[in-house]
């Protein structure tokens, strides 16, 4: 069995916790920030680990991992919503419609598609799209086509809106050949003996590296969002840069041992990060609808009382899951 690479694990942690922190009620600057690298942060991963197979061996496998997990989530998130409805209307023929045209895909309001979730329709997409161009063409040409698919998908942004995530896929393309390539240069650099002298000073100095970004992503207010598939066309010379401090300042971190509290906790929240895809939305419901019963009103209170209370609940779910029903958040069987 291959050995887990922690650095990726506290790389995924902090990309889903910054999901579920920029769809929670934060500052305009903040969101930006997020925006600018959770999304491409978690194709570029994926590209990373990233190898050609056969077509439909690839397809079936993302299947199982990505399209399997999906039906799970949507399927919670009607029944959820359903019950809302019903219980709001005591109608179960319209809480039936309510929850069913929430699948809409070309719905801008449909939750289990156009929330969290839409993530793992787009990547199944994505990675099965790259997978096929690595089958049919060499290296080269598949450099130029995922450039073209690029300027590709950020014309598309201003025609048309293109069902399952197939324009936010053929844009995101880049991210997940940056990864790949990505894969490249942390392997040099580490053959290298880059960045292992002083993990300390690795920590800080990318510590700061990204906090210096973030504030050229202030300055530069960029509106980013793939899901929507609305992003500036220079938006990869500042997303993958802050991805690739984030890594290493990632893995600074994983050997600091007075940070171990901190790392264990990110490294959970990155092995599981599809179940706190999957749930935080559900939960974020529930806590909206218990914040206006308690007449929670303070933003910040709201956000901090969520994250602290759910993100451990969401943990100890994914953990019965990858126990008892693997293969409902895309897990093999142990």
């Amino acid at each position: 069995m291959a050995k887990r690479l922690v650095e990726f694990d506290l790389l995924k942690g902090v990309g889903i916790l910054s999901v579920v922190l920029g769809h929670s009620a934060i500052s305009e600057p903040l969101h930006e920030m997020i925006y600018s690298y959770h999304m491409p942060l978690f194709f570029m991963v994926s590209g990373y680990f990233f190898h050609v197979q056969p077509v439909q061996q690839y397809f079936k496998k993302m299947f199982f991992r990505l399209i399997v997990p999906w039906l799970f989530f949507v399927t919670l998130n009607l029944l959820f919503f359903f019950s809302l409805s019903l219980i709001a209307s005591h109608n179960p023929l319209g809480a039936l419609d309510y929850s069913l045209g929430l699948l809409a895909p070309l719905d801008e309001d449909c939750i289990p598609l156009y929330r969290s979730i839409w993530f793992l329709i787009a990547l199944f997409v994505t990675g099965n799209l790259y997978n096929l161009l690595n089958n049919l063409l060499g290296q080269k040409a598949v450099h130029a086509v995922v450039l073209a698919f690029y300027f590709t998908g950020f014309v598309l942004q201003w025609i048309v809106n293109v069902p399952f995530f197939i324009d936010t896929s053929i844009s995101v393309l880049l991210f997940y050949h940056l990864g790949t390539m990505a894969r490249a240069f942390i392997d040099n650099s580490e053959k290298a003996g880059f960045f292992k002298r002083d993990d300390k000073r690795v920590f800080l100095s990318m510590s700061l590296a990204f906090g210096a970004l973030m504030c050229l992503v202030v300055l530069l207010w960029p509106h980013i969002d793939f899901k929507t598939n609305t992003f500036p066309i220079w938006v990869p010379l500042l997303s993958a840069p802050i991805i690739i401090t984030l890594h290493y300042m990632m893995k600074g971190l994983s050997r600091l041992t007075f940070m171990k509290p901190v790392s264990s906790f990110l490294v959970k929240c990155g092995i599981y990060s599809l179940c706190i895809l999957g749930f935080h939305r559900l939960f974020q419901e529930l806590f909206n609808i218990i914040f206006s019963k308690l007449s929670v009103e303070n933003p910040s209170l709201q956000t901090a009382i969520y994250i602290i209370i759910s993100i451990p609940v969401i943990l100890m779910i994914a953990r019965l899951l990858e126990k008892h029903a693997p293969i409902l958040i895309g897990s093999k069987s142990k």
